[in-house]
């Protein structure tokens, strides 16, 4: 049985309790739905980071060699008669690396990696919030304690679908700005 935050006092890992036999669908649904969208958030931010990094990881390559290439070319005059010794080449290769790093900047992909991140953590901290209260409210009555589950499954998802819309509205207004 995994151990989650909430199951760790003073750095001693303490055993979980189930979540509860009754509304098992509704606990199993509620989870997975919010399990599939901290996927979704982790692998876009991953891509969004491989992308922001091998676009200014190319361009301060070809930035580099295209600022070297004039002063090898005059090192070694060998280099001059291949196909990379005109200084024309350079000014491609700097045309290039600068075009990778405005790409970017342009997209905004070093801004957007953190933004998805911060979603990643509020859905976590909100399964746990609800894992939390859910175990709370098994130990009332039990008509009590059906009704308190439903009314915290609709508040769950609710606060789910507020975060994702949040996140899509940053998203539009980013793409608004370039």
């Amino acid at each position: 049985m995994p151990v989650h935050r909430l199951g760790v006092v003073a750095g001693l890992d303490v055993p979980t309790t189930p979540l509860d036999p009754e509304l098992p669908e509704l606990i199993e649904a509620r989870l997975a739905f919010v399990a599939t969208r901290i996927e979704d958030y982790g692998r876009r931010r991953r891509l969004v980071q491989a992308a922001s990094l091998l676009l200014r990881s190319a361009g301060a390559a070809l930035l580099t060699v295209g600022a070297v290439l004039p002063a090898l070319r005059e090192a070694a005059p060998g280099l001059a008669q291949g196909p990379l010794g005109s200084f024309a080449f350079g000014y491609v290769l700097l045309g290039l690396g600068a075009s990778a790093l405005l790409t970017e900047r342009g997209f905004g992909l070093s801004r957007i990696a953190p933004r998805l991140l911060a979603a990643e953590i509020a859905l976590a901290g909100e399964r746990e919030l609800f894992e939390a209260d859910w175990r709370n409210a098994g130990e009332r009555p039990a008509p009590e304690a059906r009704r308190l589950r439903l009314d915290l499954a609709r508040a769950f998802t609710a606060e789910v679908n507020r975060i994702v819309r949040r996140e899509v509205e940053r998203t539009a207004d980013l793409a608004s700005d370039i």
